[in-house]
């Protein structure tokens, strides 16, 4: 059975640029990649990072910490399955800025 991932963003009324309304690496590499597309020398707006854990129990190394629709373990053990720390890759490639001339 494989998952469909998807983002938590919000538009809200009258604007183009969404909001990330979750706590996941996942979400925030998503909203990451739109507001690149969409304001691509807004880089300034997207400075402020913070460090990203499970809301359940605070381990970075949790898969619920990598994607919120996944199930917290309350472990911080590196190589977690479904977690960045181990097997879950996100999808970065738009973030490239090596352009062919």
């Amino acid at each position: 059975m494989s998952i469909e991932y998807k983002a938590k963003l919000v538009y809200m009324v009258g604007s183009d640029k969404p909001v990330n309304n979750c706590f996941c690496r996942y979400c925030d590499n998503e909203w990451d990649r739109i507001m690149d597309e969409l304001d691509p020398d807004g880089w300034m707006s997207r400075l402020t990072k913070f460090m990203v854990v499970c809301p359940d129990c605070g381990c970075k190394r949790c898969p619920r910490a990598t994607y919120h629709e996944h199930d917290c373990t309350a472990s911080n053990e590196p190589g977690q399955p479904l977690s960045v720390y181990g097997d879950f890759k996100l999808d970065t490639a738009w973030m490239d800025t090596e352009e062919s001339l």
